[in-house]
């Protein structure tokens, strides 16, 4: 009976003896139902253990995608916002997780958009410039057909 408490005793306190056993690899060797005859299954989960809730979406993807491909500073920041609101969740603090997943794709999506509008720029400026220099040139008669 008595070495069926001090099991029970053992695996409440991360399985340390309290009998102050010298042999420290004995102590936190896990137990099993062979341990003692008749004695609980102490391997079953602990009613106690809270729930874990799951960790909201937090835009990594994105932040990976817009940094690899779109706009590496704006990437950058999206991801630290997104690593940071994983942070803020699995610590229990949901609205400063929120905010900082907002700012994440917040921050990928203006990477995405500011990327567009330079590419754009320099396809327009190239095109248009190298329209510029065609008008400018004088027609010779080769190019008029005689």
């Amino acid at each position: 009976m008595a070495e069926a408490q001090a099991i029970e005793v053992r695996h409440k306190s991360c399985g340390i003896d309290p009998t102050g056993a010298k042999n420290h690899r004995k102590a936190l060797r896990p137990l099993t139902m062979s341990d003692k005859p008749g004695a609980k299954d102490i391997n079953k989960a602990d009613p106690t253990i809270t729930k874990v809730e799951p960790i909201p979406q937090t835009n990594f993807a994105i932040a990976m995608l817009v940094m690899f491909c779109f706009n590496l500073p704006f990437g950058a920041l999206a991801l630290y916002f997104s690593l940071r609101a994983a942070a803020a969740y699995r610590d229990g603090d949901k609205s400063k997780g929120a905010f900082r997943s907002r700012a994440s794709i917040l921050l990928s999506l203006f990477g995405i958009m500011l990327t567009m509008v330079i590419v754009c720029s320099v396809v327009t400026y190239i095109a248009v410039h190298k329209h510029s220099k065609r008008s400018q040139r004088k027609p010779n008669a080769s190019a008029l057909g005689f």
